[in-house]
């Protein structure tokens, strides 16, 4: 069972490496999609140095951010490749995770997308399996964020989208709700686009679920500075702007 994947990076030359031996390392990877959205440092070098024909790098002259690097790569993937995963590069997929999450979706008709269970890089805290609104604040709430994995957490359930760190997802869904650019919303540059595709995709008639036995992990924090504290305080200005607009417009 084919996959194919799409990485967005941005000065992603240090988390480039472990994201695509893992990839390469994964069953079922039929081709692996790097689009580079004018990074400053080695990024494109190091996609160079795989000397692997199923990766293909393809480089932008203009950043458009996640969602439209996602559109980008959308584009470039082979047509005969049914699933279709887009990761953030510094996710590091188990062995099985792509070939676990492609029979989830190859078993039901009605999914368009799964969304694996991602833990942190201590291997015992969960980052993120599905996503899910907060029904007062009107906010994103990845499910398990920051804890162990419990017995509910492992459930397959049905979610509103997956997280775009990391989200398999079938072709004929994305071309269902797909405009000039692709599926993915171009305008939100970044943040939101993830959840705000999963519910263009739930009011189409489609349903996303969780698919918690395809595990991987992830660091978390890219476009952030080094540091302690919460994340919004070590984001640019121009990156919280995102999360702030997208979350109105979503």
């Amino acid at each position: 069972m084919s996959v194919g994947a799409v990485v967005v990076s941005h000065n992603s030359a240090d988390d480039l490496p472990t994201c695509l031996e893992s990839l390469l390392g994964a069953v079922g990877l039929e081709r692996v999609t790097v689009v580079d959205n004018v990074s400053q440092d080695r990024s494109r070098e190091v996609v160079r140095s795989f000397d692997d024909r199923r990766v293909a790098l393809v480089e932008e002259e203009v950043n458009s951010g996640f969602a439209g690097g996602c559109n980008r790569g959308f584009r470039e993937v082979d047509s005969e490749i049914e699933y279709i995963a887009f990761l953030n590069p510094d996710v590091v997929v188990r062995p099985d995770c792509l070939e676990t999450a492609a029979e989830a979706l190859a078993q039901d008709a009605d999914l368009a997308a799964v969304a694996p269970l991602l833990m942190r890089s201590d291997g015992t805290t969960v980052d993120t399996v599905g996503q899910v609104l907060k029904g007062w604040t009107l906010e994103v709430e990845d499910r398990g964020y920051g804890y162990p994995p419990t017995p509910e957490l492992k459930k397959p359930t049905d979610v509103l989208s997956a997280c775009g760190a990391l989200a398999v997802f079938r072709r004929q869904a994305l071309h269902s709700v797909a405009d000039a650019h692709g599926p993915w919303a171009q305008h939100f540059f970044c943040f939101w686009e993830d959840f705000e595709l999963g519910w263009r995709l739930h009011n189409s008639g489609w349903r996303i679920r969780t698919c918690p036995e395809a595990v991987a992990n992830h660091r978390r924090g890219g476009g952030a500075a080094s540091g302690d504290g919460p994340l919004r305080w070590r984001r640019t200005p121009e990156l919280e702007a995102c999360i702030l607009t997208n979350r109105w417009m979503t």
